[in-house]
This record gives C-alpha cells, sequence and structure tokens, in this order.
C-alpha cells in the first residue's frame, strides 16, 4: 500500500528520471554492458581464481578434477608433437647421462685403485 504523504513522481519529474538514468547508464544500460565487457576478464579471473583456490582448501577436489585433465592434454600434445617433445628433452637427457657415465666411471676408478693399492700390500698378499 503506498504512503499517502508520497506523492507519485509527475510525468515530468519522470521523464527527467528516465532522462538522467539514460545520461548516467547509458541507452538500456549501455554504459554498464560496456564496463563489464571491458573488465570481464580480469573480474572472471580474480573470481575464478579465488573460487579455485577456496574449493581446494576446501576438500582438495580441484585437484582430483585437474590432474586427469592436464594428463591427458599432455598425452595428446606429445602424440601430436612427438618430434618437439625430443627436441626439448633432448638436451636435459644428454645432459643426465653424461653426468651418470661420469659418476659411474669415477667410482670404477676409486674403486680399482682401492682394490689396486690394497692388493699391493703385505696383507694384501698374504
Amino acid at each position: 500500500m503506498a504512503n499517502p504523504n508520497e506523492q507519485q513522481p509527475s510525468k515530468p519529474d519522470a521523464e527527467q528520471m528516465r532522462q538522467i538514468r539514460e545520461l548516467v547508464l547509458g541507452k538500456d544500460g549501455q554504459h554498464i554492458k560496456q564496463t563489464l565487457q571491458e573488465n570481464a576478464r580480469e573480474l572472471v579471473g580474480e573470481v575464478f581464481s579465488e573460487a579455485l583456490h577456496g574449493r581446494e582448501k576446501h576438500d582438495g577436489s580441484v585437484n582430483k578434477v585437474l590432474l586427469p585433465l592436464v594428463e591427458k592434454s599432455i598425452e595428446r600434445s606429445i602424440d601430436t608433437n612427438s618430434e618437439k617433445f625430443i627436441g626439448y628433452l633432448f638436451p636435459l637427457i644428454g645432459s643426465l647421462v653424461r653426468k651418470s657415465v661420469t659418476a659411474f666411471i669415477t667410482e670404477l676408478l676409486e674403486k680399482t685403485n682401492t682394490l689396486i693399492e690394497n692388493s699391493l700390500t703385505i696383507k694384501g698378499l698374504s
């Protein structure tokens, strides 16, 4: 029920309010829509990352959902771009193999030196 002390805006007042709204908001809320569109990526990014972080803290379900998706994505990428991955991994694997061979040879030489030193002692000869 309307308050009897309140007056309904007269036609000129209603027209002025419509004009003010149109100036502030734009025709059909155009200014607001444009502002939202310009900032949508930033707004969604903030909300999305906060939601993911909150959900992961709450029940750890984000990792359970994302892990299979990431694994499948990597598998598909390797299947379709195996030559690229070989190019990426070759320097790493080559370095690892060199280090492994160097460590093996160093260990072999140390053991051989120890055996030779011990075998040439009186205790070793007896």
